[in-house]
């Protein structure tokens, strides 16, 4: 019988058994147009297998776990031979699980026949476990929702355009003349300076996405192959304020960009996203925290030839908000409830509000932005933005019928490596990308955390840490920790020194920084400095609270309009 291979392991996967050895049983299923015939169990070897059961698959004797198969389908092909369409399944240690998995060690000790139970659908890509899709499983009909589910991600990776050329479809959104979408920053050489080696922190050659208007879809003359790399685009660029300078990027709003005339020609491939470009007054109106939107303002044009910045044209299209809800009622996609008036968007979005168990988060920075994430459309009153460096692990649990919220999508371009986790010997998963190569919106730094702060001056200036004493004696002004913990803690390396005005604070030490871990200017903290200072410390930074309570209210949404 031969198996449909439907995984990347290597090694023989096909066994070529004699009719005789194999037989149907029962009366078939169905018969395709191409002349395949289903059946729902066969006879292999004088085993019983049946559609919905599993199979262990013999490749070599070396081999001590061979892989084994949920049977999806079996079928005869119209030359006669035998097929079976599996599913790899994984043993626990085969998953993140790793050696905390339940192996069946009882079993296998005492000399009984291996048994396994399967309880959740692993996705490594998620990194999650999930329900077992059980009602599309083992149909026997010659679907398998999980090649259809391979299908339909591959088919929404590719590209389609339009017969008149007036729009294409990349990655699964659709693109229409005037509309605006991110560009890979390495498309625009002329713009990056020559790179140069710097600390880690710094963040100093990092480029947000560059945003774009698309003007004109160009077909290839020579080849009809219509693929992302040979269709070309010519777009019109608008550049953000950290273009211009940097001390009109943080005296500028992180969302303002500016109009120009300047335009270029861009393979499709370049596109990162879609996002928006509005009037002032449109973006303000909704609300939203600036940095779960990919929404922007406009209200001027720069010439970079001049280093001008000039009044906005008044012929200048951008979005609308009001054009935006009449072309969804259009085409019938509004909300149902949709209203204009956002008092009633209010009312409906705090009856959602989820309770929660507060439990020990530091000062209470994870309760905080959970408790803002709740109110989604009308939070903004503070910032949403922190500069720190620190990883930290998350895990979201449900139970079975319950749908898991995705991970928050990272917003700005950041330094840093992404958190992994090692699945196998070959295979690590990060639950965000890596945004070293761009994002939608540029690095925020110590400088925008605490640049408004008051200077401080100490009063004096050392040469060196040297001091004399009441009594005489001089003595150098050491920390106690550095000596005393020094070996186990790489000798200190980067705890005490001057912030890099252009990089995040480092977590090293559990140092006080409510400004750096984004805690409103008004947020009152409890108890003696010592406890003051372990609290914000170990505390949840409010906006990534925020962050993972906004994917949640998605996940709940979504339940409620099933």
């Amino acid at each position: 019988m031969n198996i449909d291979k439907t995984h990347r392991e290597s090694g023989k996967r096909r066994l070529n058994c004699s009719s005789q050895d194999i037989k149907w049983e029962g009366e078939p299923l169905q018969k395709t147009s191409a002349s395949e015939t289903f059946y729902k169990q066969a006879k292999v070897f004088g085993d019983l297998v049946v559609v919905g059961g599993c199979v262990l698959i013999e490749i070599d004797e070396s081999v001590e776990l061979p892989p084994m198969y949920f049977v999806e389908y079996m079928f005869e092909k119209s030359s006669g031979k035998k097929m079976v369409h599996g599913r790899l399944m994984l043993r626990g240690n085969q998953t993140v699980l790793g050696i905390a998995a339940n192996e069946r060690e009882e079993r296998k000790c005492k000399g009984l026949p291996l048994e396994y139970y399967c309880k959740s659908l692993y996705q490594p890509d998620k990194g999650a476990f999930i329900c077992l899709p059980k009602k599309s499983m083992g149909s026997g009909n010659g679907v398998c929702c999980a090649c259809k589910t391979k299908e339909a991600e591959k088919e929404q990776k590719s590209l389609k355009l339009n017969s008149s050329s007036a729009c294409f479809v990349y990655k699964g959104a659709e693109y229409n003349i005037e509309d605006f979408f991110y560009v890979a920053p390495q498309y625009f050489a002329e713009d990056e300076k020559d790179n140069e080696t710097i600390k880690s922190s710094r963040n100093v050659g990092l480029k947000p996405y560059v945003i774009c208007q698309l003007l004109e879809i160009e077909m290839p003359k020579a080849s009809r192959k219509s693929d992302c790399e040979s269709i070309k685009i010519k777009v019109r660029r608008y550049f953000r304020p950290e273009d211009i300078s940097v001390d009109k990027a943080y005296c500028s709003d992180i969302r303002e960009v500016y109009f120009s005339e300047q335009t270029h020609l861009l393979a499709v491939v370049a596109v990162q996203g879609k996002c928006q470009v509005r009037i002032k007054d449109d973006l303000l109106s909704i609300n939203y925290p600036a940095v779960h939107e990919h929404a922007f303002f406009c209200e001027h044009l720069y010439d970079p030839v001049r280093g001008a910045i000039k009044q906005l044209p008044s012929n200048v299209r951008l979005n609308s908000m009001i054009d935006e809800s009449m072309s969804r009622r259009k085409k019938g996609k509004a909300i149902e409830g949709e209203d204009d008036e956002p008092v009633k968007q209010k009312g409906e979005s705090l009856k959602k509000q989820l309770a929660t168990l507060n439990i020990f988060a530091g000062c209470g920075g994870l309760s905080e932005g959970l408790e803002q994430s709740g109110k989604i459309w009308y939070s903004g009153s503070w910032s949403l933005w922190f500069s720190q460096s620190r990883k930290r692990a998350f895990i979201w649990a449900a139970s079975p019928e319950e749908t898991l919220p995705d991970w928050p999508e990272p917003m700005h371009v950041f330094a840093g490596p992404e958190l992994k986790v090692t699945l196998d010997s070959n295979t690590q998963h990060a639950a965000v990308r890596s945004t070293a190569t761009g994002a939608p919106f540029r690095s925020i730094t110590v400088r925008d955390s605490i640049g408004d702060l008051p200077a401080v001056g100490n009063g004096a200036s050392l040469a060196a840490m040297v001091v004399k004493l009441s009594t005489g004696q001089m003595v150098d002004l050491v920390p106690w920790c550095l000596p005393n913990t020094a070996e186990r803690h790489n000798q200190w390396k980067g705890l005490f020194g001057r912030l890099d005005w252009e990089g995040n604070f480092p977590t090293s030490i559990t140092d006080p920084q409510p400004m750096g871990k984004g805690f409103p200017d008004s947020y009152k903290f409890a108890g003696n400095i010592q406890y003051r200072h372990r609290q914000i410390g170990n505390a949840v930074p409010p906006p990534l609270a925020f962050a993972l309570g906004r994917k949640l209210q998605e996940a709940v949404d979504r339940k409620c309009e099933v």
